[in-house]
């Protein structure tokens, strides 16, 4: 979408959403982005973008719950499903997967903290 002279990303799916779970959906969109990222920059650069993120993002609370409901989802259903794709799926065990991308950004954030 073209504003004035500027463009302006909207995200639809995200329009029809509960108003409740918007840190949910939000900390999910985060990992999406990572993760084509990761496929963009390639594993060289990376982790220096990944870096940067944790370095400057000024919502931590968003990139640690982007962890959060990849690893410990507060709904039982979605927290067993995450764990059969992880345990199962071969696209959990690609390089720039989401639980993949969920578990460095974890690892980062503990650094540091």
């Amino acid at each position: 979408m073209i504003l004035k002279d500027r463009f302006l990303y909207f995200d639809f799916e995200i329009t029809w959403k509960n108003r409740h779970r918007v840190r949910e959906f939000a900390s999910r969109e985060i990992l999406a982005y990572l993760k084509s990222l990761g496929k963009t920059v390639g594993p060289v650069n990376f982790p220096i973008f990944m870096q940067s993120m944790v370095e400057y993002y000024p919502g931590r609370d968003l990139l640690e719950n982007a962890y959060r409901i990849m690893y410990h989802h507060p709904n039982p259903i979605l927290r067993w499903a995450r764990q059969y794709e992880r345990r199962f799926l071969q696209s959990a065990a690609k390089p720039f997967s989401k639980p993949r991308v969920a578990k460095l950004l974890k690892k980062l954030l503990d650094q540091k903290a």
